[in-house]
């Protein structure tokens, strides 16, 4: 009864030990009175008194877990963005690292995340960057030193949990989605050194080596599948809500689509950009009792 009254932690703790103690000190004086258990009149006696107190005990509700509205969390994984379209032609896909936050107010989930990958360049003998601060030299070409790239990307939605059980759940979000793509170029010109006209020595570089920068920032929509497989609660309450919390442990599957448009690279591309993550996800909401 104490229990279901909202009695807790440390004070729960004392209370358990000392009714355990008059439970013992109960049975040690049974044992004296009934010669442990020889003396069947008393023993008798003895059961016919415990049971009309049982008969008269108020037996409390059971307690229910009652859980807060808001819910914060964490998740890290990995996963992948594929591009399509005229995207396709210039960045190949590539795995991403990925990391996000997450908060929510009963079943609506706002999501933020960034990600981190190294795509190749489909063609580095390829002008794909327009710079209007370089003059134009038709013997001089902008080329890419080799073929890596550093990509950044991200994204800030909000979602609807349309299914949610203890073991499953499952939320569409829609939102903006970012990437960033970053590689070293240089000028190239004919290399007049190569008297036997061999093509890996055909031009040499004229320049500084120096970095070429490209982003945008455009809609995303996507779906979160959560397998819940853990489950925890705190032994003492929360310094943020003040409460015992439930932390959940899932794994999550993100499937989602961004549309992007490079208007500084050449011919102004386009297309999806196709992710999927998965992730671990831990969720902590606060609980009661009602």
């Amino acid at each position: 009864a104490e229990l279901n009254a909202g009695v807790e932690g440390l004070e729960a703790d004392t209370r358990l030990k000392h009714y355990q103690r008059l439970y013992d000190e109960k049975i040690a004086d049974l044992a004296r009175r009934t010669v442990n258990g020889s003396n069947d009149n008393r023993l008798q006696e003895e059961e016919y008194y415990v049971r009309k107190s049982l008969e008269e005990f108020y037996l409390p509700q059971v307690a229910e877990l009652k859980y807060g509205n808001f819910s914060y969390g964490w998740f890290i994984g990995t996963g992948t963005l594929i591009p399509t379209g005229e995207i396709a032609d210039i960045f190949k896909s590539s795995w991403l690292f990925n990391i996000g936050l997450t908060a929510g107010y009963k079943r609506f989930m706002l999501k933020a995340d960034i990600s981190y990958g190294q795509p190749d360049l489909v063609d580095v003998r390829r002008e794909i960057y327009v710079d209007p601060n370089r003059p134009v030299d038709p013997a001089r070409r902008e080329w890419a030193v080799n073929k890596y790239l550093n990509q950044l990307s991200g994204g800030i939605s909000l979602g609807y949990r349309v299914v949610d059980t203890k073991k499953f759940s499952i939320t569409p979000h829609v939102g903006g989605g970012w990437t960033n793509y970053a590689w070293d170029v240089a000028d190239y010109v004919k290399n007049p050194d190569n008297p036997d006209n061999n093509p890996e020595i055909e031009y040499k570089i004229d320049s500084e080596i120096r970095r070429n920068k490209i982003h945008n920032f455009n809609v995303m929509a996507g779906i979160d599948f959560d397998w819940h497989f853990h489950s925890v609660v705190s032994d003492n309450p929360s310094f943020i809500s003040g409460h015992r919390e439930q932390y959940t442990s899932s794994l999550r599957l993100s499937p989602y689509i961004i549309n992007q448009r490079y208007t500084s690279l050449v011919d102004k591309p386009s297309g999806i950009q196709i992710g999927i993550t998965l992730t671990y996800t831990g969720i902590a909401r606060s609980i009661g009792l009602k």
